[in-house]
């Protein structure tokens, strides 16, 4: 260090500690490309180095200057590297990331981005398969989730105490398996049931692993995919309409209020709408866009009918709703059939007169198994 520290201000903080330092080649350097002793020296390299800092209001920089060589063999330049004056904050943020703690917080901690502490976790973690229990819970949860470098792993968890069972750096059915293998038959015979959500061979998984499991889907992926299949019905619908008119936005600006149950919309409380041009209340929103479109009006009132059906475990009513909606399907099927008989040829999906309804579908997704037919019956 040839000058002493300095304080001054910088950007967001009222004061940062500056410490100007030069960073000089031990002895005669050695090219890192050709290994030739025949170099020349050049100036130096400025950079800027944080540095660990006690209060994370008065941070801490090394003005470093860097010396600079050119190989006169091969032509390359390098300049003097050394990991002990590398950034001293990636140990403090791992022994943080070791807490109950959001990566917002611990970059605001020392003075880094938080993509700076992603790096630092993905340069130091190696996600490995592990469990945590000798023996497995009667009830267990599979999902997905991102780790580290963007990746889908595998997460299974404890159904009541909701505590990790196992991690698995992939998802693919080979590794789940390969894991639950390590656990005895008997053990594997007390599982009761494994929630997922509709991924098709975390059923299959499970069904192989566990003999007597029941799986359970998830009640917020069945809401979830009939939410969206009947947004697509509305935006269908919308399209009708020409853009700029009130008929339009009376689907598209107010979208949400659909999904809403009919007992939370307000009918006291009218509220200018401008894309309406006039004071309405939820309620006469919702009804005066329903009026336009009876099958619309009809799959409304059969999402909330599902949506209680599945909130209060009802199972007669949902299943009734579902063996309805099998009927619909049959019929479009066999209008589909008429059509190609009458004209010769498949049926197009671009003719919109005869097009399936997309609740329709998804609901027939829902209640029909590839293998064992429909998942639900009421008599």
């Amino acid at each position: 260090m040839d000058e002493m520290p300095h304080v001054e201000p910088y950007k967001k903080f009222d004061r940062a500690l500056f410490v100007p330092a030069k960073l000089k080649f031990p002895q005669r350097p050695t090219c890192i490309f050709c290994g030739s002793k025949a170099v020349e020296y050049h100036s130096y390299t400025p950079s800027t180095l944080k540095h660990i800092a006690a209060d994370p209001s008065f941070p801490v920089f090394i003005e470093l200057k860097k010396h600079r060589a050119k190989c006169l063999t091969c032509g390359h330049c390098f300049q003097a590297e050394d990991a002990d004056l590398a950034p001293k904050y990636a140990q403090k943020i791992i022994s943080e990331l070791l807490t109950l703690t959001t990566m917002k917080d611990i970059a605001n901690h020392n003075n880094v981005s938080p993509s700076t502490v992603v790096n630092v976790l993905n340069k130091s973690v190696t996600l490995s398969s592990f469990t945590l229990h000798d023996s497995l819970p009667e009830h267990l949860c599979f999902d997905e989730v991102r780790t580290n470098d963007n990746q889908l792993s595998f997460i299974c968890i404890d159904a009541v105490k909701h505590t990790l069972v196992a991690l698995l750096p992939g998802k693919s059915s080979y590794d789940i398996e390969k894991i639950f293998n390590g656990f005895s038959l008997d053990q594997r015979a007390r599982i009761k049931t494994v929630t997922t959500d509709l991924n098709a061979y975390h059923s299959n998984v499970a069904e192989r692993l566990f003999p007597n499991t029941e799986i359970i889907i998830d009640h917020f992926h069945i809401i979830k995919m009939i939410n969206q299949a009947f947004n697509h019905e509305r935006v269908k619908k919308m399209k009708l309409f020409t853009k700029p008119s009130v008929k339009y936005n009376l689907f598209k600006c107010h979208w949400r209020l659909f999904l809403l149950t009919p007992a939370k919309l307000d009918n006291e409380h009218p509220h200018y709408r401008r894309q309406l041009k006039c004071s309405m209340n939820d309620e006469q929103i919702v009804s005066e866009a329903l009026e336009l479109s009876e099958e619309l009006l009809l799959s409304h009132n059969v999402i909330h009918k599902l949506h209680r059906a599945i909130i209060c475990n009802d199972v007669l009513t949902l299943a009734c709703c579902f063996r309805a909606f099998k009927q619909s399907f049959k019929q479009v099927s066999v209008q589909k059939a008429q059509w190609t008989r009458k004209h010769g040829v498949a049926y197009p999906k671009n003719i919109k007169n005869i097009d399936n309804n997309h609740l329709i579908q998804t609901l027939n997704t829902l209640t029909t198994d590839k293998k064992t037919g429909p998942r639900f019956e009421c008599s």
